[in-house]
């Protein structure tokens, strides 16, 4: 747990009690959401697995945010991670989590 002298730790200005930071990799799911919308087909309408993998990324690589992804960063959450701690039952699951993946790419790469 952080310490309250952390300055990794934001103050609210009134209370001056540790303040909500939104989690970078929520905000960008929440982002993601919004754009996708505007993009038929986009994400293949599975909005709950972009926000799996960037879970994931948070938790499992170490990431500052989802905008540190590299290559090596992606080929390890795709073939160490996700398969470790999500079970994909069919090849159609394994297909729209392949999309998703391309469109959450492609998102990162224009914002």
């Amino acid at each position: 747990m952080a310490k309250r002298d952390d300055p990794a730790i934001a103050l609210d200005r009134v209370t001056r009690m540790p303040a909500e930071v939104p989690d970078v990799f929520d905000a960008t799911a929440d982002e993601f959401a919004c754009w996708a919308k505007e993009r038929p087909g986009a994400a293949d309408g599975d909005l709950d697995e972009a926000r799996l993998l960037l879970g994931l990324m948070r938790d499992y690589l170490g990431l500052a945010g989802p905008g540190d992804l590299g290559p090596g960063d992606l080929r390890s959450l795709l073939l160490e991670i996700y398969p470790r701690k999500v079970m994909v039952l069919d090849r159609e699951d394994a297909a729209s989590t392949t999309l998703v993946v391309r469109d959450l790419l492609r998102f990162m790469a224009a914002t």
